[in-house]
C-alpha cells in the first residue's frame, strides 16, 4: 500500500509540475497577443482582456480610457489599438489610482 501511494503522489506531483509550466506558457503567449484590429468596441476590448462587458458598463471608469472613447463606430464608443494595449495591462487598482 505505500508503494501505491508514493507512486501516486509521485504522478500527482509531475502533473503539478506540468501544470505549472503550461500556465507560464499561457502567460507568455498572453503577453505577446497579437492586436489585429485598429479599432476596438466595448465588447471587443472586453473580450481581450477578459472581464465582464457588464462590469465596465456598470462601472465606465473600467472601460478604456475611462471611458472616454477614442472615436465611434457605428454609433459605438470605440478606442484605438494602443489605448487597448495598456489598457488591457493595467489592474482594477491601477485604473482607480489614474482616475483619482
Amino acid at each position: 500500500m505505500n508503494e501505491v501511494s508514493e507512486m501516486v503522489k509521485d504522478y500527482l506531483e509531475g502533473l503539478c509540475k506540468e501544470i505549472e509550466l503550461l500556465k507560464q506558457e499561457i502567460a507568455s503567449i498572453s503577453k505577446q497577443e497579437i492586436y489585429e484590429q485598429e479599432w476596438y468596441t466595448l465588447d471587443s476590448a472586453c473580450k481581450l482582456k477578459g472581464i465582464n462587458k457588464k462590469t465596465t458598463q456598470n462601472k465606465p471608469y473600467l472601460q478604456p480610457n475611462g471611458g472616454v472613447p477614442d472615436g465611434k463606430i457605428g454609433g459605438r464608443k470605440a478606442w484605438r489599438r494602443a489605448t487597448i494595449e495598456s489598457w488591457v495591462t493595467q489592474d482594477d487598482k491601477d485604473i482607480e489610482r489614474d482616475q483619482k
